[in-house]
């Protein structure tokens, strides 16, 4: 298993990418770093088929988490940057109490989980209808 956090790395306030590990590389077939060094990172997973996924998810969010939802580009590497390079991919994210994350205290109210699953269900619904 690859330790993702190590795979690519964006930096700086702009979320451009500045490094690749050799098993990032490798993982998602890169031969040239060159040609991807300071690309935005979206852009790495920005594919058609992501979108269709993303707008999947967004509608399935407008049903179930009653307007509340936003579109989030994550900067941090997830198994969906990698994944989206073969398949459609997007990511789901439910709101940590006090916005703490990645801490031994990050916690999530229990009405948020069961939302975020309903609208885990139907995206996958919506995927799987077309």
């Amino acid at each position: 298993m690859h330790d993702l956090a190590v795979l690519l790395e964006p930096s700086g306030f702009d979320g451009r990418l500045q490094f690749m590990s050799e098993g990032g590389k490798r993982v998602m077939q890169v031969e040239d770093f060159g040609a991807l060094k300071g690309c935005p990172w979206p852009d790495l997973w920005a594919g058609v088929g992501n979108a269709h996924a993303r707008q999947a998810i967004e509608t399935a969010s407008s049903a179930f988490a009653g307007g509340k939802s936003v579109r989030m580009p994550s900067g941090a590497g997830h198994d969906a940057q990698i994944l989206a390079t073969i398949m459609p991919a997007g990511m789901l994210f439910v709101p940590s109490i006090g916005g703490i994350s990645h801490h031994w205290s990050e916690n999530t109210d229990d009405a948020d989980i069961v939302t975020g699953a309903e609208v885990f269900v139907e995206a996958c619904r919506r995927l799987l209808a077309t």
